[in-house]
């Protein structure tokens, strides 16, 4: 059975919104490669829009592979060509969801605050506490204090107690935000196309997001669990594909 490799970016594939390593880029590279040419799949999965993904892995690496999603599977690019686009209107500015976010930022325990906090992306919202134009070494502070305090894992629970019932569903991503999207068009949705597109495939998932508020978790369930990696970071992932599937 042929398998297909599925890679979330953020954390999995480089630190967390930066560009990938250099040593593993090359290592990668030659791996998708090799993959490939075997008859496998590979493709990546990330929460972040198309822009925020060439930020983090450059064109030519992302044409290599068999495919990327972004925006929670919510846009699937192949060779640099859009193949779908998923929109919900009920996730656009001004609806009930940016004005409960922004009525969580009045309450926000977090002393500094680096705009934009809500970002609209294709089928999906992403929101942070700190804000997104925070640097990288105020992203890594705020996170430390988020373990702590666990004030995005509340936020999504609160979000989900007040809005599953309506239809949608949010969990935390990468180090500083929480996603949100309609239910079931989260990154599950990935797999969901390509059955529909190849058939029966060995789906073998890496993610660091795996928890169940995870926005990994999703796709990770649905994994059998030999094939199903909850990664610590980039250097763990270069680890198990080295010692795995080289």
């Amino acid at each position: 059975m042929k398998k297909c490799f599925l890679f979330d970016v953020d954390g999995t594939l480089t630190p967390p919104r930066e560009s990938i390593n250099a040593t593993f880029s090359i290592f990668w590279e030659e791996w998708v490669k090799k993959t490939l040419k075997k008859g496998d799949k590979v493709f990546l999965i990330t929460g972040s829009d198309l822009p925020k993904l060439k930020e983090q892995i450059k064109q030519s690496s992302l044409n290599k592979c068999s495919g990327y999603f972004c925006c929670m599977g919510n846009e699937y690019y192949s060779k640099e060509k859009l193949i779908y686009q998923t929109y919900n209107s009920h996730l656009n500015e001004g609806g009930q969801i940016e004005k409960w976010l922004n009525a969580q930022l009045e309450k926000n325990e977090y002393s500094e605050k680096f705009p934009p906090h809500i970002e609209f992306r294709t089928g999906m919202i992403n929101f942070s506490f700190v804000g997104r134009g925070c640097s990288t070494d105020q992203r890594r502070i705020y996170n430390e204090w988020d373990k702590e305090n666990e004030q995005r894992q509340k936020a999504s629970q609160l979000f989900n107690d007040t809005f599953k019932e309506e239809g949608f569903e949010s969990f935390v991503g990468g180090e500083i935000s929480i996603d949100i999207q309609a239910v079931n068009f989260d990154k599950r949705q990935s797999l969901k196309y390509l059955k529909e597109q190849y058939g029966y495939l060995d789906f073998i998932f890496f993610g660091d997001k795996c928890n169940k508020s995870g926005n990994d978790y999703s796709i990770f369930k649905e994994c059998k669990q030999a094939n199903r990696w909850h990664v610590k970071d980039w250097k763990n992932t270069f680890e198990i594909l080295a010692e795995n599937y080289s």
